[in-house]
């Protein structure tokens, strides 16, 4: 039964294995070919190498070993060498030229390999960074963000690193080990049965009782990279709580404690992957040390025992690397295995959307109105946020949207802006419904200005043209939509103007300054529907009303602009159209600003 489970695993890892080839493109695809010919010559040069050793041992064993052999002797005549000194220089040459051309294709292959390899890193990095790109905002939300970073950035590379390049190093090293000891068995049968009997029984020793060991180590080492990276983002970005607590003490001990359990961790891993080359060593000298003591105390030609120990001592040379590394990359290969199963998972869903496809072939456009029919919602089965709600937003017009803590605002805000789709009822833009062949042409014609700005550490320009090329970046529109947002004072004031940097999350500069930029970056995009969500709600009673005032301003100078905004504070919905009150997830009433003031 156990040994039923066993092939099961085995043959479900090859078939994820397989999976992952099959997110390749072909090109790459095709590079597998190119690797086993150089495999194949490599180790055909090997065992060339050798086989000349043979002759060169005996030339100097014995001094007319040239005369008693006809094909030596032939290639001696054919050639005019003079002596068998000069002949020997010959066959040491070509050994010479055959390592050199091996180790010369060796350095090619494995750094063909190597950039293979990383290729495929890159390229799964960025399939699962666009598998979360296409995830909508709940599945985003239940996932731990350092979760989320290690799945995207370093799962691939371990994947690479630690599993496809050991893989790629075993068949490598496999290869080479059949083509010799196929050749050794051909010269010597007795020679291959001590090989495989000095370094087979330890190799396979060491594997088994040291698999499960590394295994968990890796696995451990593994967890404890997102830990590391998780502390300290939390110790950075929460630097003001950790002094004012006065907890710095307490952060700084549990990295240290960490950090030093991964010490552990990676010495240990170390020594065990060093161990293999040591005993496989041990072996074959203990091996030799037997052939020696034989050929002491019994009756066996010197020279016969001589040119058995040499060749026996070159194969050993050279197999003892690639036994090594064959051991070494198993436990590695078997260590990291969770890395496919993990990203098999990540990746079982692989379709990614493709924007230029879907502009051609579901183009939406906004001229009249957008109709919110039957909408229904829930997060929690039972549970619902919205209920059955209907009602329609014009072109042109600035819709508020006000409710208490939980009556379902913010989640119509997300479902209008295409975050979330998994509710019932329809989204309908000029009798054309929003599903998820449209949703990038309708996000190209919304613009969103959230409580909390997401600024990069960059100038001001960059933030306004967000994920533009600054050498693509249009001055024009950029300035345009800083007289829009009402922030020409402030870029006059600065020395360094538009090239200003905001710093990271936007701390060098004010909170109504983060907004004004968040409003002229959803002007620089076109936007015909600009979303406000608690725009004002972390600003003084001042710049709140400064803020407005730029609302105001955009609705009144651009009547095709539609703006939907939810506030708390009233005064924020004075050039309001229409106010929608929502309670526990259906509309309550619809009000004139000055029904609300009343």
């Amino acid at each position: 039964m156990i040994s039923n489970r066993k092939n099961i695993k085995r043959f479900l890892f090859w078939i994820r294995l397989w999976k992952i080839y099959g997110f390749l493109p072909k090109h790459l695809k095709k590079h597998s070919i190119f690797f086993f010919g150089i495999i194949v010559i490599i180790s055909i040069l090997d065992l060339i190498g050798l086989a000349l050793f043979i002759p060169i041992l005996l030339l100097l064993l014995e001094d007319n070993y040239i005369e008693n052999h006809s094909s030596l002797l032939n290639i001696f005549e054919t050639l005019n060498f003079e002596s068998q000194n000069s002949f020997t220089v010959f066959l040491l040459g070509i050994i010479f030229s055959l390592v050199l051309i091996k180790n010369i294709l060796s350095v090619i292959l494995t750094r063909k390999q190597t950039l293979f390899a990383l290729i495929i890193q890159t390229d799964i990095s960025a399939i699962v960074l666009n598998k979360y790109f296409n995830k909508n905002l709940l599945e985003l939300k239940n996932k731990n963000s350092n979760r989320t970073v290690w799945e995207i950035n370093s799962l691939p590379s371990q994947f690479t690193r630690s599993l496809l390049l050991p893989l790629g190093t075993f068949l490598n090293e496999l290869m080479v080990a059949i083509i010799i000891g196929i050749g050794i068995f051909i010269y010597d049968s007795r020679m291959m049965v001590l090989l495989l009997g000095s370094i087979v029984p330890v190799t396979f020793l060491f594997y088994r009782f040291t698999k499960r060991k590394v295994q968990k180590l890796q696995q451990r080492q593994s967890l404890l990279t997102p830990a590391l990276n998780a502390h300290v983002q939390e110790s950075i970005f929460g630097i003001t709580d950790v002094i004012l607590t006065n907890t710095k003490e307490y952060y700084r001990k549990k990295y240290q404690k960490l950090l030093t359990e991964n010490k552990f961790l990676s010495t240990a891993l170390i020594t065990y992957m060093s161990v293999p080359a040591k005993i496989i060593e041990v072996a074959v000298i203990s091996a030799i040390t037997l052939l020696i003591i034989a050929g002491l105390y019994l009756d066996i030609d010197k020279k016969e025992t001589l040119t058995f120990l040499g060749v026996f001592a070159l194969a050993a040379y050279r197999l003892i690397p690639s036994f090594n590394k064959i051991t070494v990359s198993i436990l590695s290969f078997k260590s990291y295995q969770y890395t496919l199963n993990i990203l098999s998972r990540v990746l079982k869903d692989s379709s990614v959307s493709d924007d230029s496809k879907q502009v051609n072939q579901d183009q939406i456009l906004f001229e009249k109105e957008i109709k919110i029919n039957n909408l229904h919602f829930e997060y929690l089965k039972g549970k619902p946020i919205i209920t059955n709600l209907n009602f329609e937003i014009r072109k042109g017009e600035t819709i508020g949207i006000i409710g208490k803590s939980g009556s379902g605002k913010s989640t119509l805000m997300n479902i209008l802006l295409g975050l979330l789709d998994n509710y019932k009822g329809d989204l309908i833009i000029d009798n054309k419904k929003i599903n998820k062949e449209n949703i990038s042409n309708w996000h190209k014609k919304i613009g969103y200005v959230q409580q909390n700005i997401f600024l990069l550490d960059g100038s001001i320009k960059q933030n306004i043209a967000f994920g533009i090329e600054h050498n693509k970046i249009n001055d024009t529109k950029v300035n345009e939509c800083i007289k829009a947002a009402n922030l020409t004072d402030l870029i006059k004031e600065l020395p360094l103007g538009l090239e200003t940097r905001v710093g990271e999350l936007g701390n060098l500069i004010s909170g109504g300054q983060k907004q004004r930029i968040g409003i002229a970056r959803a002007l620089y995009s076109d936007a015909e529907i600009l979303f406000f969500d608690e725009a004002t709600s972390a600003l003084d009673i001042d710049t709140e009303a400064q803020i407005t005032e730029t609302f105001n301003l955009l609705s009144n100078s651009n009547k095709q602009l539609t703006m939907i905004v939810i506030a708390h504070r009233y005064s924020t919905l004075e050039n309001c159209d229409r106010i929608i009150e929502l309670e526990n997830g259906i509309i309550k009433s619809v009000k004139k600003y000055s029904d609300l003031v009343e």
